[in-house]
């Protein structure tokens, strides 16, 4: 029997090949037929009535409000019963203004499943026959001429447990679907994931075949998944069908037993929650893609809810690092930004570290996955270079120098400083881009580069302060060295005072915590910086007053805290180190590896379009290495902000984060830094201009057009380099190598 021999796709037309599982029982030998097919658009002609939810919002009675789900249905709900339903309180609203009414999809005959599954090892275990049918043949006699393909061990039992005893079913799956030893094609294929994954019916993980503890997990997944509703400001409530009106509060205990949490742990420690394409395959697919473990099924909507939920309790049995990758699949991602996905994605698996990228682009925004082309053969630190260049062109900022630099622990002496390395695993960042900083302000990148010094990238900035001291890396667990690291430090600079007149401990506490405290970003279970007092000063009385041999002082302490919280303070202070300037400021970075780890001399800069502060590495050319993004206590920019202003962090009804400016004294709130409004005039060829924000629009942006020439930039003119500086802010312009 001969190796199944591909024909050529067409380059010029968006062609596929599907394969049809022929029928069989389980230990049948495996046969398939393999067609050409062109992806074709869906007809959808359906129009909708359905009001904006903020219209809805205003239809409603008092105590009532209108949430979108994340399957975009309105859920309504009444606040003082506590109860929701899908159908409006006014039974004369009508029915389609409300609800989407949309026609099934028309595949012009084309019609069929994608496949996502972790490839695993793969060496050939298996084979699938390829089956030839010549149709059209008088009296629909057929010649048959097989051929074969080698299946490795993953694809050879997802294909028996997905095949049917009684009729065929048609699949995409990338190992049988592209000639993997063409790269050309392989390249050309992956372009067109994008519309692969979305015009297919549904998308079917295959997380392996079944056992029964992974039907259990599924049973009680889907329990919880029904009883609740997510909706795009992650907010939680009852679903209006549940059985248990009180899981989705974050206090209620679920009724599962230690064992039952295990297995749950164990399966959501399947291989596939860590590997980098499915992130793409999953959002793309329809509302009824699935989880499948060998015939058990369950919709990948009620397994998302149920993450989401599980991730706000305090189920002490359920350890959260195995929420992690869940989690981030779960969460929105089609408004999101290039470096986003990449970031969150920064630890799953892929065979080609370029991957990284091509793993991810159908997701990214359109005018940029429009100009990266897929190409196998160009190298890795090209592949990252012409995404950082292209995402700084688009946005107008430099957002991916906080994910680069020396403290990535494999980094390669020959790697340019300021291109992120995505293919390390562990991308460590200090400050969490939910946290919405903006040491630059809305500020534009006015970064240059040249084709003719592709290792240099020309950058404006302002230099604040050299690192003086270090307190040395935190290698060990929160728990183990927080409340040392604090106490020590304490005694070391508090007789110093802080510069900006502020209690020196309570500036410990925010650069410890990176600023993650309730003051700052309400009603997300953090604690507040009163609490933290509390707790750090429990550590150090009950030393002295309690054995430590049975009890452990810190550890009591620790646990004042919500697991949620520590669960998020172990990961931001492991791994990091804390500073002080010379000119008394404090800060800490994390993810320095040892190799880095000595940072007295290195300077801490804002550079316009970066919303943090770097740690740079001074040369001796003059040049700058990348350390890394840090945290410092302060204000460089703009200086601190005017009393009675304070910045939190909100989101809003996509679930976006973004800082807001509120008046402690009368409970007002803008989204415009009250140090510019009011004070600094708009150049007068500048006027606010309005327009939607487009997916290549950074975090941190605000519209402006020139009255003249009718340009618009999503910067503020306050904060061009000719302004700053006419205002005396002292900018440089530095290259990064």
């Amino acid at each position: 029997m001969f190796r199944y021999k591909y024909k050529p796709l067409s380059a010029s037309s968006s062609e596929i090949r599907l394969v049809t599982i022929l029928p069989g029982k389980r230990n049948d030998p495996i046969r398939i037929q393999i067609t050409h097919a062109t992806l074709v658009p869906p007809v959808n002609d359906a129009k909708t009535a359905r009001l904006p939810l903020e219209e809805i919002q205003k239809t409603l009675p008092e105590g009532w409000c209108a949430k979108e789900t994340l399957e975009r249905r309105i859920l309504f709900y009444d606040v003082h019963r506590q109860v929701s339903s899908w159908v409006h309180p006014s039974p004369d609203m009508p029915h389609d203004a409300y609800v989407d009414v949309h026609q099934e999809r028309k595949h012009l005959g084309l019609d069929f499943e994608a496949l996502s599954y972790c490839w695993g090892p793969p060496k050939a275990r298996a084979k699938a026959l390829v089956v030839k049918s010549n149709a059209g043949i008088k009296g629909y006699t057929a010649r048959l001429k097989t051929r074969y393909l080698p299946l490795a061990r993953n694809i050879s039992l997802a294909m028996r447990d997905l095949r049917y005893e009684d009729r065929s079913r048609v699949v995409w799956v990338d190992a049988l679907c592209i000639n993997q030893r063409d790269h050309e094609e392989r390249g050309a294929q992956v372009g067109l994931m994008k519309e692969i994954y979305s015009l297919a019916r549904r998308v079917v993980v295959w997380l392996g075949s079944s056992f029964p503890e992974d039907t259990e997990s599924l049973s009680i997944l889907r329990r919880i998944g029904e009883q609740v509703e997510v909706c795009r400001d992650f907010s939680i409530l009852p679903s209006p069908d549940c059985e248990e009106a009180d899981w989705y509060a974050a206090d209620t205990t679920l009724p599962y037993e230690i064992e039952q949490w295990e297995i749950i742990q164990s399966f959501l420690y399947a291989p596939w929650f860590r590997r980098i394409w499915v992130v793409q395959e999953i959002h793309l697919g329809s509302a009824s893609s699935v989880l499948v473990c060998g015939h058990d099924e369950l919709l990948w909507s009620t397994f998302r809810r149920a993450i989401l939920v599980l991730s706000r309790k305090e189920e002490r049995s359920l350890q959260r690092e195995y929420l992690k990758e869940p989690l981030e699949l779960c969460t929105i991602v089609e408004n999101a930004s290039l470096e986003h996905l990449l970031f969150s994605s920064r630890d799953r698996g892929c065979a080609d570290k370029r991957d990284k990228i091509y793993g991810i682009l159908s997701l990214a925004p359109p005018e940029i996955a429009a100009r990266v082309e897929v190409d196998y053969k160009q190298s890795l630190l090209g592949v990252y270079k012409q995404v950082f260049l292209e995402c700084m062109k688009q946005a107008q900022r430099l957002t991916q120098l906080r994910y680069s630099g020396l403290r990535h622990k494999d980094s390669t002496p020959e790697w340019t400083t300021w291109v992120p390395e995505w293919s390390q695993i562990g991308i460590g960042i200090t400050i969490p881009p939910t946290e919405c900083f903006r040491a630059s302000g809305i500020s534009a990148s006015k970064a240059t580069w040249e084709p003719s010094r592709p290792g240099q990238l020309g950058v404006t900035g302002l230099r604040f302060a050299a690192v003086s001291w270090t307190f040395g890396a935190v290698m060990a667990r929160f728990e183990s060295h927080f409340f040392g690291v604090y106490w020590m430090t304490v005694e070391q600079h508090e007789k110093r005072g802080y510069p900006t007149g502020e209690p020196f401990r309570d500036v410990l506490l925010r650069v410890l915590t990176v600023n993650m405290v309730d003051d700052r970003t309400p009603g997300w279970g953090y604690a507040t910086l009163e609490k933290l007092a509390e707790v750090v000063a429990a550590a150090k009385t009950d030393e002295e007053e309690v054995d430590w041999r049975k009890h452990n002082a810190e550890k009591l302490a620790y646990k004042r805290l919500t697991s949620h919280y520590r669960y998020l303070l172990t990961n931001t202070f492991t791994h990091s180190c804390v500073f002080r300037t010379g000119n008394g400021y404090v800060g800490m970075i994390r993810g320095v590896p040892k190799e880095v780890l000595h940072i007295e001399g290195d300077e801490v800069f804002v550079i316009l379009g970066v919303d943090v502060p770097l740690l740079l590495r001074p040369t001796k050319t003059g040049r700058y290495e990348v350390v890394g993004d840090c945290y410092v206590d302060g204000e460089a920019l703009l200086g601190p902000l005017p009393s009675p202003w304070i910045c939190q962090t909100e989101s809003d009804a996509d679930g976006d984060f973004r800082p807001c400016y509120l008046n402690a004294v009368d409970g007002r709130k803008s989204t415009n830094d009250p140090r510019l409004e009011g004070r600094i005039p708009i150049p007068s060829e500048w006027e606010p201009f309005e327009r939607p924000k487009l997916r290549t629009d950074p975090e941190s942006c605000r519209m402006f057009r020139n009255r003249e020439t009718g340009e618009v930039i999503n910067s503020d003119p306050r904060l061009s380099p000719e302004a700053l500086m006419a205002r005396g802010v002292k900018l440089e312009n530095i290259t990064l190598v």
